[in-house]
């Protein structure tokens, strides 16, 4: 991504949600965005003397959390299916991996794991979808598969 494109993403706040096998765009809508955490924290081991002594060197996956919005009811019939469409397709396919696209224009790739909850406040006219995203890279971003994936 060029820097143009990155100032962009920035200033306008964007984030997008990708199918990783072939690159297309969910059409789902981010909100309430947690930007990237670890997983987990610095591992330690309690002494005898009773203080934690921390290792070193550990590596950490990365947690994404937000919320996708999938609109249903469009301007017109045609568009009500397409948005249908849209939504049915991300809910069959929740367990494939992803890509998300921070607002840095920096790629992560994950799982959705722990939390999927779907809620319809306004009696089926938009879906709201919290999710979890955990990815298997630290918080500077993904930068290659290897054959353990």
């Amino acid at each position: 991504m060029s820097t143009l494109e990155q100032v962009k993403n920035l200033e306008e706040f964007k984030q997008s949600l990708l199918y990783d096998n072939d690159g297309s765009d969910t059409g789902a809508s981010i909100t309430n965005y947690k930007p990237p955490r670890p997983s987990y924290f610095r591992k330690g081991t309690r002494t005898i003397g009773g203080y934690t002594q921390f290792q070193d060197e550990i590596c950490s996956d990365c947690i994404i959390e937000f919320t996708a919005v999938f609109p249903i009811k469009g301007d017109y019939d045609a568009q009500t299916e397409e948005n249908i469409d849209k939504f049915l397709k991300f809910r069959k396919n929740y367990s494939q991996r992803f890509r998300f696209i921070d607002e840095f224009g920096t790629v992560f790739k994950g799982y959705i794991q722990d939390k999927f909850d779907i809620d319809t406040p306004v009696e089926g006219d938009i879906y709201y979808i919290s999710i979890s995203l955990l990815c298997n890279h630290d918080v500077s971003g993904w930068t290659s598969d290897d054959s353990s994936l």
